[in-house]
């Protein structure tokens, strides 16, 4: 069997010579740029060679000899099916050469029409042939008829079949009338991405990927493409190797304008609502409030383009260490690839339906702890120190903000940011007898009517408002008090507990009396009682002691003196008595014993 190889656009003709009439089929293949092949082919049974004077090989002849200058015949012989195949093709390079062709052949101007158009996303190709199809085997039936080699006139002989249209290799038509072809492509869109983030700053941006299907983007123009996408948003991209559109809104402001630019495009439509609301309130150094609203509609987007996803990947980032009061993110199901691990939402909407995120949060510093110590001096006089550590869990919070924010305190201030923490330190001094109160703290030391000649008994009373510090509420607060040893605590008092007399010392360590409090409210309210002996009493009992003690040693001096001056006057009668019996004595002596006398006198 000997093959004939056609290419491009080809038109099949097949005529089969037999006393039923022969069945004529056309066949056209068009290429994406218009140019083609027209081929007509017969095919005779050898079998009818029997009607044929001079039979096949005369008819080959005659055709040989018939065709029409500059076309090509072509006979072959099937051996398998003893059938014999006449064909002929005409190549061209679009529809006016082919139609010039075919005038030129068949002294007729051809009416095939070849139209490639694009608008933005749409590829349309039109394709007719209105060439009366007799044409195409009018000059070897007039051979037939003129050279008398049929039994039959040639009108008896054929009929036509189906017509057949193939468009890049596919076959686009079959049937009995001209071949035409309308073939419009949009182009396709095979998956969107949209990324969103948001902080606790208020900064926002989003990005939206759309990947065009680049089969379908032959043709198009890429001015077209920007065109398109650019009646949203000036500030888009294209990547031609990828069809990637890409566009990048790196502000709040941005967002709501595409975002709107687009639910508003179809002209129905009259959106004035920003549709995302994003909002950060202060409500002090250590505390703030979040809100995030998204909701819209993408569809718009999307009308001039062939979808084909159901869905837009959505990619959501929010700050993760807020403790939100109420959080909702749409999504029919997750999204078809994994983004990046900062995108602590993803999943996946209808491309055609709104998408909504809504969050809400309050926040505050994460304390820590809350220290708190009071140290009292013998004389009652005292200082009061307050330490409490926080995560700024979001807060903005920096050393001058802070001292500004206490500059009403009237204490010694002191900021230290120690790692991720901060730690904030507040002194106060105070007298005996000092009232002192502000916004965190009531402290009075003053001296009880309960205090007596013997003891001074003092009242220590301290409310300590965390609220006044951070806000916050419930907590547990280390509450330190250190009194002198000289000093004796009687009675002791705070939210939870009373302890007194022995159970006051079992809580003392290293000087301080210390307990952890749970508060209620925020509020630690704190009283000691202190027993301090009364020096001055003291000083005046041995004051009178002393006193009498001299007292009495100035009586006994002035008896004893008393005593002695009476004792020397008695003395002095009896020497005088004395003198005088001497005297008596000392004349009779010297009238008996004039030696004794003189040796008396050496």
């Amino acid at each position: 069997m000997k093959k004939i190889q056609l290419f491009l656009v080809s038109l099949f003709c097949m005529l089969v010579l037999s006393a039923c009439g022969a069945e004529i089929t056309t066949t056209t293949n068009i290429n994406k740029d218009g140019s083609g092949e027209l081929i007509v082919t017969a095919v005779a049974s050898s079998s009818e060679a029997e009607y044929l004077n001079g039979g096949f090989d005369a008819l080959n002849q005659l055709l040989l000899d018939k065709a029409p200058e500059g076309l090509e015949l072509s006979v072959v012989y099937d051996e398998t099916n003893s059938d014999y195949t006449y064909s002929y093709k005409i190549a061209f390079k679009d529809s006016n050469d082919y139609n010039n062709k075919i005038a030129t052949l068949f002294g007729t101007q051809g009416l095939a029409e070849f139209t490639d158009t694009s608008d933005y996303f749409t590829h349309k190709i039109i394709y007719k042939d209105l060439t009366d199809k007799a044409l195409f085997i009018g000059w070897a039936l007039n051979a037939i008829d003129e050279s008398g080699i049929c039994s039959y006139d040639s009108s008896e002989i054929y009929s036509w079949g189906y017509r057949y249209l193939n468009y890049d290799g596919e076959e686009v038509y079959s049937g009995y009338q001209e071949p035409t072809m309308e073939k419009t492509t949009t182009v396709g869109v095979s998956k969107v991405k949209c990324f969103s983030e948001y902080d606790i700053n208020s900064n926002a941006r989003k990005t939206l990927e759309i990947y065009l299907n680049t089969e379908d983007l032959v043709g198009i123009k890429e001015d077209d493409i920007l065109s398109y996408f650019k009646k949203f948003d000036q500030n888009v991209e294209y990547n031609a190797t990828t069809g990637t559109i890409t566009y990048r809104l790196d502000n709040l402001e941005k967002i709501n304008q595409f975002l709107l630019s687009v639910m508003n495009s179809d002209g129905e439509n009259d959106v004035s609502e920003p549709p995302v609301k994003l909002s950060v309130t202060d409500s002090s150094i250590f505390a703030f409030s979040y809100e995030l609203e998204e909701y819209y509609n993408l569809g718009n987007l999307f009308k001039a383009l062939r979808m084909d996803t159901d869905y837009i990947d959505v990619y959501l980032s929010v700050p993760e260490n807020l403790n939100y009061d109420w959080y909702d993110f749409t999504s029919y199901q997750a999204a078809s690839e994994v983004a990046d691990a900062k995108y602590n939402y993803q999943g996946a909407c209808y491309y055609d339906s709104s998408f909504s995120s809504n969050f809400e949060a309050e926040q505050s510093v994460m304390v820590k702890d809350i220290d708190v110590k009071c140290i009292l001096e013998d004389d009652m006089s005292g200082k009061l120190t307050t330490e409490f550590s926080f995560l700024p869990n979001g807060c903005d919070i920096d050393e001058a903000k802070c001292k500004e924010f206490y500059k009403d305190l009237d204490q010694e201030i002191a900021y230290q940011e120690q790692g991720d923490a901060v730690v904030v330190t507040f002194t106060k001094k105070f007298d005996k007898g000092e009232s002192y109160s502000d916004k965190s703290n009531v402290l009075q030391v003053k001296e009880s009517s309960l205090s007596n000649r013997k003891t001074k008994v003092y009242t220590f009373d301290h409310v300590f408002m965390l609220s006044g510090l951070v806000p916050m509420d419930d907590c547990e607060v280390n509450y330190k008090i250190m009194v002198p040893d000289s000093l004796k605590v009687t009675y002791y008092h705070s939210n939870e507990k009373v302890l007194t007399g022995k159970e006051t010392e079992r809580i003392q360590k290293n000087g301080y009396y210390t307990e952890s409090i749970s508060t209620y409210g925020g509020t630690v309210s704190v009283s000691v009682a202190i027993e301090k002996a009364n020096v001055l009493f003291y000083v005046i009992v041995v004051v009178i002691v002393v006193a009498l003690v001299g007292a009495a040693g100035v009586i006994i001096f002035l008896f004893l003196r008393k005593n002695k001056a009476r004792k020397v006057g008695m003395v002095k009668s009896v020497t005088s008595m004395e003198t005088v019996s001497s005297e008596e004595i000392a004349t009779s002596k010297e009238t008996t014993n004039p030696q004794a006398e003189a040796k008396e006198n050496e």
